[in-house]
């Protein structure tokens, strides 16, 4: 497998005298783990000793190694939430109820919905209706 490996700040070392780095899978894009090691471990590891302690958070595991695959998922918004337009849940309908067409269309195909509505396209006119833009994902 071949990844990228990321420190991340600016300097090697964080102001506590830690070390921060994070490792991403190449083919997925996603970072998958990062680890730290403490002020104490830090010079160890730099002198070269092995086996040096750390702590590690693992994320996303199950998508490393796969290609992640995007889409679009287009619908005509109801009338029930058009009206919601410039209610504070607004959002919220409008993606429960992709989240309900998604099922509908293509159940059990791995496919997440990308919970963002602010792109210019993410609401088009067409025909005097009004169309959701949703971009779905998943890993293949």
């Amino acid at each position: 497998m071949k990844g990228k490996i990321t420190q991340r700040y600016s300097r090697l070392i964080n102001d506590d005298g830690s070390l921060t780095i994070e490792l991403k899978d190449e083919l997925s894009s996603k970072r998958f783990i990062k680890i730290k090691v403490s002020t104490e471990n830090v010079f160890e590891l730099l002198h070269g000793m092995s086996e040096v302690s750390c702590d590690f958070e693992l994320t996303d595991v199950e998508k490393v190694g796969k290609t992640v695959e995007t889409d679009i998922l287009s619908f005509e918004l109801p009338e029930k939430i058009k009206t919601q337009r410039y209610n504070n849940d607004f959002d919220t309908e409008v993606l429960r109820c992709a989240k309900t067409i998604l099922d509908i269309e293509r159940p059990n195909e791995g496919w997440k919905i990308k919970p963002y509505l602010g792109s210019k396209n993410s609401f088009v006119q067409k025909d005097n209706k009004t169309f959701v833009n949703i971009t779905i994902k998943r890993y293949i």
